[in-house]
């Protein structure tokens, strides 16, 4: 996860399930990337973590996963909670970037050869102007 300014960065959707758990342990979400290193390095998981690691990362709608349907009121309070205007993620390839309810952008065109893809897309921000660029 990554935030710069109001965007953030995350590899599947975060969302205010998520968000919640992290309140109740009273970590921010930046705690995720914390416990991720942790765990990518040493191979360990904290006990004191292995609710956030089994719900937040790896459950089937953790941050590594999650492609469920964008719920707005949910999304509208989460963005609320985190100041944040737009979320970027991965994931759920789809032919061209789309962005959903005008918040989220699906940004995953699966660029692998697997794909077959001959048709790239990516986001060009600059001075708070989001584009998406196109080339065959």
């Amino acid at each position: 996860i990554v935030k710069i300014n109001d965007l953030l960065f995350c590899h599947a959707k975060l969302g205010l399930n998520h968000l919640n758990l992290l309140k109740k342990r009273n970590k921010d979400i930046f705690y995720i990337n914390y416990i991720w290193q942790n765990y990518m390095e040493n191979g360990k998981i904290a006990l004191e973590d292995k609710e956030i690691f089994d719900e937040i990362i790896i459950g089937n709608n953790g941050i590594l996963w999650n492609r469920n349907v964008n719920n707005k009121n949910d999304t509208d309070e989460l963005f609320k909670n985190l100041g944040i205007k737009f979320m970027f993620l991965g994931h759920t390839a789809l032919e061209q970037i789309t962005i959903i309810d005008n918040q989220i952008f699906y940004c995953d065109t699966g660029l692998s050869r697997a794909f077959g893809t001959n048709k790239y897309q990516y986001i060009d921000i600059n001075n708070k102007n989001i584009n998406i660029k196109t080339i065959i």
